[in-house]
């Protein structure tokens, strides 16, 4: 069935504490640098029919050890009859469900995965059945922003300093979460830290 799309916002981007290894300045009060989380990227898409809405999204990062991870939701919501239903699953090793690359000046990006109630990974409610997703699309010119900047972060004692690159904008995507088709109405949050020193 075919649904006309509402867009009803951007995600919001999230500056994330944490680089890449490598080695820091011979300084003072410069260390060596460990691994800390270095990115978060995160890809929303939805439609809304004036009835029927259903939301998805999936997020992908680094956690402290370097390890990636990739989180998914689902949400449904039938205004006339009450109906809803809901999954989230955490999948503590990374794979290919979020991908969100930059080919040039462009934005190539896929939400592709199985969110099962039988999963112990898996959070649901009134989910009897798997929910596949699998869409794919573009980035879009209706909404860019990109910011860079420096920042520092303390955690037990501890103090980082740190560049940062980040990346909001529209896109659109096509596929299908179960029977449901688009078109969709999709945004993308993208943050990249780098340069990272331990200064205390």
């Amino acid at each position: 069935m075919k649904i006309r799309v509402l867009v009803t916002g951007l995600l919001s981007c999230t500056l994330m504490t944490a680089p890449l290894v490598q080695s820091a300045p011979n300084g003072d009060r410069v260390q060596q640098v460990i691994k800390y989380k270095s990115y978060y990227d995160s890809l929303w898409a939805s439609f809304y029919d004036g009835n029927v809405s259903l939301n998805v999204s999936g997020s992908v990062y680094d956690d402290f050890s370097g390890a990636v991870s990739t989180s998914l939701y689902a949400g449904y919501y039938n205004e006339a009859t009450g109906e809803s239903w809901s999954i989230s699953c955490h999948f503590p090793t990374g794979g290919n469900e979020v991908s969100i690359n930059q080919v040039n000046e462009d934005w190539v990006l896929g939400l592709k995965g199985t969110l099962d109630p039988a999963n112990e990974k898996c959070v649901a409610t009134n989910v009897a059945a798997p929910v596949v997703i699998d869409l794919s699309g573009q980035a879009t010119r209706d909404y860019r922003n990109s910011s860079t900047g420096h920042g520092k972060s303390m955690s037990l004692g501890e103090a980082w300093k740190y560049a940062n690159k980040s990346y909001q904008f529209s896109a659109d995507m096509t596929g299908t979460v179960n029977s449901m088709d688009g078109p969709w109405g999709s945004s993308v949050s993208t943050s990249r830290n780098y340069n990272i020193q331990k200064i205390k």
